[in-house]
């Protein structure tokens, strides 16, 4: 019982962060603008700690509007100082800037996965509830 109970919380957890990751996809694929933007400079981040030593980990970028964000790469790989670069922003700031092109539609399987999980979990600690009710 108690590991349906620890499953239930770890699926309800893993519904809420997939559901808010979606939203800023789902966002970015209704309202994002795509844009050409300049690349004007490489942010380099050294932490011993994390591994990371003198590695490009954002971006700075210049919009056509004059507007100059910082991209954060998370991994990708950096294009060149000077160079053109697709961006696709969110009009109203909400989401952060993002390399490429409007984002399709979110898919849900991952999210409709774990709401089975959440729903069967509460199934069963409700016919557990319910039997040990009964029982007394």
């Amino acid at each position: 019982m108690a590991e349906v109970t620890r499953l239930g919380g770890a699926a309800v957890v893993l519904l809420f962060i997939l559901r808010f990751d979606m939203s800023e996809d789902q966002r970015m694929h209704d309202q994002g603008v795509t844009e050409q933007a300049v690349v004007t400079e490489w942010i380099r981040t050294s932490d011993p700690m994390s591994g990371i030593r003198d590695q490009v980990t954002s971006i700075g970028l210049k919009l056509p509007d004059g507007g100059r964000p910082r991209l954060e790469l998370k991994g990708a790989h950096p294009p060149a100082v000077g160079s053109t670069v697709q961006v696709t922003r969110d009009p109203r700031g909400d989401v952060p800037i993002r390399l490429g092109p409007r984002p399709g539609a979110p898919g849900g399987v991952l999210a409709t996965i774990t709401l089975v999980v959440v729903l069967g979990t509460s199934l069963t600690l409700s016919t557990a509830a319910a039997a040990f009710v009964k029982d007394r």
